[in-house]
């Protein structure tokens, strides 16, 4: 009897026609988990970067990002998601607002401080890494001006806190990088990613 090849797993990204490998990994209890593995998680060229401290800096970045997802986000993937939170790649959330920047250590703890810290969130790092690959962009996010402000307006404008809040992040993180309000400024201006309209 003959069988076929294997073939890896794979799935097909809703809403394209762009398929993503499979990832299967243990948990901490020895389960087995299948995952797949994030479309932003694709490989960037840090030779782009300019000049040795932008890419010592985007290194420490991505095993900052690997570190606090508990090893759930490998470098490789942490550099894609680097890649699209700061406009290194795909600009359809940053509209050309954030353009080929060099993230910085202080910056990116910050952001890491925020989800993880004493607030509603309180996220674990198996809740980063999912989040990560379903919004790369909130690392590239400003803790006061988008991600607090986000949290204020989900807590006084919808009444969600507290699980409630915490559950909303893990569904439907593009939330905390919202800036714009459409239905609020009474038209459309086109930045659909970035508007409270989705939500």
């Amino acid at each position: 009897m003959r069988f076929a090849p294997a073939t890896p797993l794979t799935r097909v990204i809703p809403g394209s026609s762009r398929v993503c490998p499979v990832r299967r990994q243990m948990s901490p209890k020895g389960l087995c988990i299948v995952r797949a593995a994030s479309p932003s998680g694709t490989k960037f060229d840090v030779s782009r970067l300019p000049g040795d401290m932008a890419r010592e800096s985007w290194e420490a970045c991505t095993a900052l990002v690997e570190e606090r997802t508990g090893g759930e986000t490998s470098r490789e993937e942490a550099s894609g998601h680097l890649s699209r939170a700061f406009g290194w790649s795909g600009q359809s959330y940053w509209r050309e607002k954030q353009v080929e920047v060099v993230p910085t250590e202080e910056h990116l703890r910050s952001v890491l401080d925020f989800l993880v810290g004493p607030n509603d969130l309180d996220l674990e790092p198996h809740d980063l890494a999912s989040l990560f690959n379903k919004f790369p962009q909130v690392l590239g996010c400003d803790v006061d001006g988008c991600l607090r402000a986000n949290m204020k307006i989900m807590e006084e404008t919808w009444g969600i806190k507290g699980h409630a809040l915490k559950n909303t992040v893990r569904r439907n993180p593009s939330f905390l990088g919202f800036v714009v309000d459409c239905a609020a400024d009474g038209g459309c201006i086109g930045e659909c990613n970035r508007c409270w309209v989705r939500f």
